[in-house]
């Protein structure tokens, strides 16, 4: 759906262009000669496909008084992750998200006060260069209303600073960022995150097209499609990596010690397990891996942990290596598991208010030995969780430091279904100490050998004994010698 365009103020007359059409990003098109853009106007639908039942939605008085009011706040706090299956983990925006739709906010720009107020006096500027556009560029077909518009916002967003955490969304951006966390996703099964210019393969879904197809983590991709990604967004090479099952994508990878090579992959559903386990050969510890904070990780670790019991683990590793994040109550039950009181993490505003957030006594269950695997791809929720056993006590976290992703993203739905995610709130662990830009410092430092593995539960349990050895997987041989000692 393309941006409601009201009319412009009287007193600043327009000069649309009739020939101005275009496509949405949603391919629906655009009428012709749209009245210049000013806020949003009224809508009367929910906004994206994705959210909850009773997803409230932007309703704006026509004209060009804006209405504000504040936002209505969801208890869930989503982490913001794109999984392309490639599931992408936008790092630097790996941050807890409150799905909030913008009833209207109370803007704080000079003009705009108690609600209601006319434009800014500021936009007199950006109106002229709209004008000149409209009126002298010499591709007139190539004004996209929505286009432009995206641009725009893009271009405010970043002009505050908070480079890929504070972002903008547009509404086939919000539909994929609500895919990613559902458990199963189409695509090829490749975390994703941005390192600078570089798009990285953080890790691949065991028996995903990926994994098949040989990626692994720390592999760049270059190319999408013959197509160079250089100065694209993390959203948009993983929107040219998504696509429907049974279609194939052709990806320029780049790899340490290696000249770039081509892979074709055939994109499929790939179901995304939230948790794994297995027994490590020849000892009495067992490894519960947790590959996101997605809906349902607490239960299911929950079950892990029986299992392993059962099977006679003695002690528990509790692999977070490579995770993103996910739902931060997911975060908060996973802690909660192992911590039979005390404070899971605090959040802070802009005023310098923390607000602590304790345990789920009712999710406590076990007291076993515990030791925590991370690494520089342990993000947001998974530091949330690793700061969490660490300040308690409860564990020993093993391996390098997290990637420091420690702001929460509120979402606010605007009324063509796109939305802005803004950073709200940073979070802290429970004695206080900052993760955003930061991280998580491991009580023991473990680094990974360039040819080493990051061991699953699944490649444990078909590796047999020896399979830690082989894979030379340091980080997890040191946490089980340690709790073995």
């Amino acid at each position: 759906m393309d941006p409601t365009w009201p009319e412009r103020p009287a007193t600043e007359p327009t000069t649309p262009n009739a020939d101005a059409e275009g496509v949405s990003p949603q391919a629906e098109a655009t009428p012709a000669a749209p009245p210049i853009p000013a806020p949003p106007a009224a809508a009367s639908t929910p906004l994206s496909p994705g959210f909850a039942p009773g997803e409230s939605h932007r309703d704006m008085p026509a004209g060009t008084d804006w209405q504000l009011a504040k936002p209505r706040r969801r208890p869930r706090l989503p982490l913001s992750i794109a999984i392309v299956t490639v599931m992408v983990v936008t790092f630097f925006a790996g941050v807890a998200v409150d799905r909030t739709a913008t009833g209207a906010m109370t803007s704080p720009t000079t003009g705009v006060s108690s609600g209601a107020a006319s434009e800014p006096a500021e936009f007199k500027t950006f109106w002229e260069a709209w004008d000149v556009l409209h009126e002298h560029y010499v591709d007139q077909s190539a004004l996209d209303p929505s286009k432009l518009t995206y641009g725009a916002i893009n271009g405010m967003v970043d002009a505050v600073g908070d480079t890929g955490h504070t972002r903008f969304l547009t509404p086939a951006e919000v539909a994929a960022s609500h895919q990613n966390l559902s458990g199963s996703i189409t695509g090829i099964g490749a975390r994703m995150s941005q390192n600078g210019s570089d798009f990285v393969i953080q890790s691949v879904v065991p028996g995903s097209p990926a994994e098949k197809a040989g990626l692994r983590g720390g592999d760049t991709v270059l190319q999408v499609d013959g197509k160079a990604v250089d100065g694209q967004t993390l959203d948009q090479v993983v929107n040219s990596i998504r696509g429907d099952a049974g279609t194939t994508v052709k990806l320029q990878i780049g790899r340490t010690g290696q000249d770039p090579f081509d892979v074709s992959i055939v994109r499929a559903e790939v179901s995304v397990p939230a948790v794994s386990w297995a027994m490590v050969p020849g000892t009495t510890s067992a490894v519960i891996r947790i590959e996101e904070f997605s809906k349902g990780a607490t239960d299911d670790l929950k079950k892990a942990v029986a299992a392993a019991k059962k099977a006679g683990a003695k002690d528990l590793v509790l692999d977070l290596r490579d995770n993103p994040g996910g739902f931060v109550d997911e975060a908060m039950g996973v802690a909660s598991v192992f911590m039979k009181e005390g404070v899971v993490y605090q959040d802070r505003d802009a005023s310098g208010k923390t607000t602590p957030h304790p345990v789920n006594t009712s999710d406590y269950t076990t007291d076993l030995p515990l030791a925590v695997l991370v690494n520089n791809g342990s993000a947001s929720a998974s530091e949330i969780v690793a700061g969490a056993l660490q300040d308690s006590g409860r564990a020993k976290i093993y391996g390098a430091t997290t990637f420091g992703t420690g702001t929460v993203l509120t979402e606010f739905d605007l009324s063509d279904g796109s939305a802005l995610l803004v950073g709200t709130l940073e979070w802290l662990t429970p004695n206080g100490r900052q993760i955003w830009h930061e991280g998580i410092t491991p009580d023991v430092q473990v680094s990974l050998p360039t040819a080493s593995t990051i061991l699953t539960p699944d490649q444990i349990t078909s590796g047999g004994a020896g399979a830690v050895t082989k894979a030379n997987d340091t980080q997890l041989d040191a946490a089980v010698k340690a709790l073995g000692s």
